[in-house]
């Protein structure tokens, strides 16, 4: 219930318009107030004021004082009847009243007094609000110019401050340092949409991304640094295409590097390797082709890689891969290297060598360009090819030396009356294994069986060939546990250990026989002694393995190219600079435990190792690199030749074949919907529907009905053929035209020559097939206002989808032909050669 004023015969209730006043805390006050309100003193069960209020008008106006839109009263007011008070009633609230007033009040004197006292008031509120009216003005008026004053003074400052913040940074900062500070304050004024980095923050953004991508969108989220998307595109910006071939962006570079190297920088060697692949096709949205095909469109398995590096300096640079059906041709082989050493030599750089492993297409390789491969030819004939000079051939020192290896233990050699065997090797190892201090510590099991696939790891093979396991044996012949017969398995060893060691020389302050080439004419010597030592092996089958003839060969090359190199000042040569490793760590390093990567892979890794080449990244920030290997580029070298002056698009770079097509995504859900062996009338009917579904999403398309007449038979029905319901949308039931115009399609491209597949430009030569077939016709006949509009789209995405099937289709193929072919004589074979090793233990 509402309040009531307690005055004694007064029925006013708040909310009236009227003002409300409690009782005073000060006791003396609060028992006057309830005198005058006739209304007895509270007892001790009520609260101290006992809920009671009165309304203003038991107060004469000149007590009441008004804060803002509080009501006060004055200190001395007490409440009282006056004339403008509600008349009074005859009952009291739950008693009667007396029936004469015993109380006198003070009634005011003249009605006119109390209206004059208000004017008054009123007036003098009028003179304070004009007063207060007048301070406001003048505060605006000073505050305004307080404004003014500070703008004039920041625009005076604007101009100095890059000149006091270049101050300041120039004399706390180093270079780099002070350059990052003063990008991050230019970034921080500028809108995010609307940053220009520069080619220096790109590259000192790559270097933290190759470090760690995640401590890098860490710091991204604190300082302003480009998006993984931007740098990307300044990698391919920078670097070109690594389309398969040459690397012509790459080569740009490498020829504008050349022009300020040094005379002994120029001395280059050129590496040449290849690579089992993995039989696997992706779609490459940025040059619009199949990535895994070879030339004549059948699938690639090998890929070949050259590579140029620098005989005296610590440069390195890929410069291009070719991809074939098998092992590349002789003549294939020589035609490139013509042309890599036609492209090295135009751009300055001076071909000193070829490195490559010893198989048959690559001596017949050089066989065609002028090498006998004979050991028994002297002079310069047997171990340089002929391309415009006389070149050194080097076949690759480390797989010689795992040839050797596994000759031996295959048949004994036979060195001037000498057996040296494997099974000395075995029983040494046998007998140290047992001892509490061994002889040869690093010697297992994997060194002397060989389980699978370890026959292709260097170390197997050059720790077999080492001084430990040479005195080790030494020591079990004087111990009498092993046959006196041994020690020339021993004394072989040995020599290999010292060959190995010339033959792979890194430092000057290694161990005698591993220090460079110098002069030093020991070690020449040593090498001239080794040719005749090789030749005199005899190994147990009747023709001699090729290894003999590749080492023999190796080391007249070597020779030959110690000697050109010290007639032109040269005081050193550190054969390890010889070798294929660069590739080998590049090889294992590009997939992680892959041993087979795809053709993307592969580029990956070699766009990786140029960018790190290039930016000077350190060891650690990748391990793609050898330990010896620094910069070759800088990007600050603009890129002669430009590949393409669009900027791709950010999936045109991510080399992950499940996202290469996202616009198939939609069929793989329908359970392989693109399988043509299966169902292939409910497939199409499948994909015509989804075709008819993207055309609707076309705002102008979508609010025709004479598309939806010509394209839709059902709106959102459960179909008989096979389909994927997915929420908030539902696969529409084609046409009859939209069916027929669909197999159309699909019979044009099921005619189309291998050749269109394995071509650059695949979605505009698919197109264009379809276009020249009539697939649409029958659809430009009955509705020719939207028909081109709908082929547009439908061509589009009935071209993406197909290629994606096409793609999953010969993936599939590929997958179940090898897994039927090799995997369980693979697997046969690894537990026959695990069982044989667990046997020996």
């Amino acid at each position: 219930m509402p309040r009531v004023c307690a005055f004694n015969g007064c029925n006013n209730t708040v909310g009236g318009g009227r003002s409300f006043f409690i009782l005073p805390k000060n006791e003396r006050r609060r028992e006057e107030w309830l005198r005058h309100a006739r209304i007895e003193v509270l007892t001790k069960t009520e609260p101290e004021r006992g809920g009671y209020v009165f309304c203003s008008d038991h107060f004469r106006p000149e007590e009441i004082k008004c804060k803002g839109q509080r009501k006060r009263l004055v200190l001395n007011a007490v409440p009282a009847l006056y004339e403008q008070s509600t008349p009074v009633l005859q009952e009291k609230r739950g008693e009667d009243m007396p029936s004469q007033c015993t109380y006198e009040c003070k009634m005011p004197v003249d009605f006119h007094t109390l209206l004059a006292q208000k004017n008054k008031k009123i007036k003098e509120m009028k003179i304070l609000l004009k007063k207060e009216k007048s301070k406001l003005r003048v505060f605006r008026y000073r505050a305004n110019n307080k404004i003014k004053d500070l703008q004039l003074q920041v625009s005076k400052l604007q101009p100095h401050q890059n000149t006091e913040t270049y101050a300041l940074t120039t004399e706390c900062l180093p270079k780099e340092a002070k350059e990052f500070v003063d990008g991050q304050i230019a970034m921080a004024q500028m809108r995010s949409r609307g940053q220009r980095y520069t080619k220096k923050q790109k590259d000192l953004a790559i270097r933290l991304y190759h470090h760690s991508p995640a401590c890098y969108l860490e710091l991204k989220n604190t300082f302003q640094l480009p998006a993984p998307v931007t740098l990307i595109r300044h990698l391919m910006d920078s670097l070109g295409s690594f389309e398969p071939g040459f690397l012509h962006g790459v080569l740009a570079k490498l020829k504008a590097k050349a022009e300020t190297m040094a005379k002994e920088e120029k001395n280059c060697a050129i590496v040449i390797d290849e690579m089992a692949i993995k039989n696997q096709l992706d779609y490459n949205r940025k040059l619009d082709c199949i990535d895994g095909l070879a030339e004549g469109g059948k699938m690639a398995t090998q890929a070949t890689v050259f590579v140029v590096r620098a005989i005296n300096g610590k440069w390195k640079q890929a410069i291009g891969y070719f991809l074939s059906m098998s092992t590349m041709a002789g003549e294939e082989i020589a035609g490139k290297l013509r042309e890599t050493v036609a492209y090295l030599e135009s751009s300055g750089l001076n071909v000193k060598c070829v490195v490559c492993g010893q198989g048959p297409t690559n001596e017949e390789a050089m066989r065609i360009l002028g090498a006998s491969l004979d050991i028994n030819e002297d002079g310069d004939v047997s171990h340089c090819i002929d391309i415009d000079k006389k070149i050194p051939l080097i076949f690759d020192v480390p797989h010689l030396v795992k040839s050797i290896r596994n000759n031996l233990k295959q048949h004994p050699i036979n060195i001037q009356g000498n057996e040296v065997s494997w099974k000395y090797l075995q029983d040494f190892y046998i007998k140290d294994r047992k001892g509490v201090i061994r002889l040869a510590p690093k010697l297992t099991a994997s060194h002397i069986y060989l389980p699978p696939s370890s026959n292709i790891r260097v170390n197997l093979a050059t720790q077999i060939f080492s001084h430990s396991v040479a005195a080790g044996m030494q020591t079990m012949v004087l111990q009498h546990q092993l046959q006196k017969d041994a020690l020339h398995t021993a004394k072989f060893a040995e020599d290999m250990d010292r060959l190995f060691d010339v033959l792979n020389s890194r430092m000057k302050d290694s161990k005698w026989w591993r220090r460079p080439l110098g002069t030093d004419s020991n070690r020449l010597d040593y090498l001239q002694n080794c040719i005749s030592w090789i030749k005199s092996w005899k190994f147990g089958s009747t023709r001699p393995p090729p290894c003999r003839t590749g080492l023999v060969l190796s080391i007249r090359s070597i020779l030959k190219l110690y000697q050109e190199l010290m007639c032109e000042g040269v005081k050193y040569l550190c054969t390890s600079t010889l070798n294929k490793d660069y590739l080998e760590n590049l090889f294992s390093g590009k997939g992680g435990q892959q041993i087979y990567p795809t053709v993307r892979e592969l580029a990956t890794a070699l766009m990786n190792g140029s960018a790190a080449y290039i930016l000077g990244l350190p060891e650690s920030a990748t391990n793609y690199f050898p330990a010896d290997g620094t910069q070759l580029l800088q990007c600050s070298h603009a890129r002669s030749t430009e590949q393409s002056e669009q900027e791709p698009e950010p999936e045109d770079v991510v080399y992950n074949s499940e996202q290469s097509i996202p616009s198939v995504d939609v069929v793989i859900d329908a359970d392989d919907a693109m399988d043509m062996q299966k169902g292939k009338q409910e497939v199409l009917a499948y994909v015509a529907g989804w075709v008819t579904s993207k055309v609707a999403e076309d705002p102008e398309l979508g609010q025709c009905w004479e598309c939806h007449h010509a394209l839709v038979k059902l709106n959102h029905m459960e179909h008989g053929y096979s389909t994927v319901s997915r929420e908030g949308s539902l696969i529409n039931d084609p046409s009859t035209l939209l069916r027929n115009c669909i197999v159309k399609c699909e019979s044009i491209i099921e005619q189309t020559p291998p050749e269109i597949w394995a071509a650059k430009g695949l979605t505009k030569r698919l197109k264009e097939a379809l276009q020249c077939g009539g697939a649409f016709s029958e659809l430009h006949t009955q509705h020719p206002t939207h028909s081109k509009a709908i082929e547009k789209v439908a061509l589009n995405k009935f071209v993406m989808c197909r290629i994606g099937a096409e793609l999953r289709a010969r993936n599939q193929v590929t997958a179940e032909i090898k897994k039927r072919k090799g995997g369980p004589l693979k697997d046969a074979t690894a537990r026959k050669k695990l069982a044989c090793l667990n046997s020996t233990k």
